[in-house]
């Protein structure tokens, strides 16, 4: 499990992909805003964009607020 120096937690990260799913086990509740956030509108390369900048196990950041554009 990668263990980053920094949590992120005041930053703000936006991710112009695909919708992310935000109920994904990767993210804590609340840390991801989509504009569409239900997981059957979602694609998977929006939401693997997103764990690997603030999810929980492999993320760089996990405490980062994600905002899908």
């Amino acid at each position: 499990k990668y263990r980053p120096s920094g949590t992120g937690a005041k930053v703000v990260a936006y991710v112009l992909d695909t919708p992310i799913n935000a109920s994904h086990k990767q993210f804590r509740p609340g840390q991801v805003y989509s504009p569409d956030p239900s997981p059957d509108r979602c694609e998977p390369h929006g939401t693997a964009v997103a764990s690997l900048i603030g999810g929980k196990d492999f993320g760089v950041a996990p405490g980062v607020q994600i905002v899908s554009l």
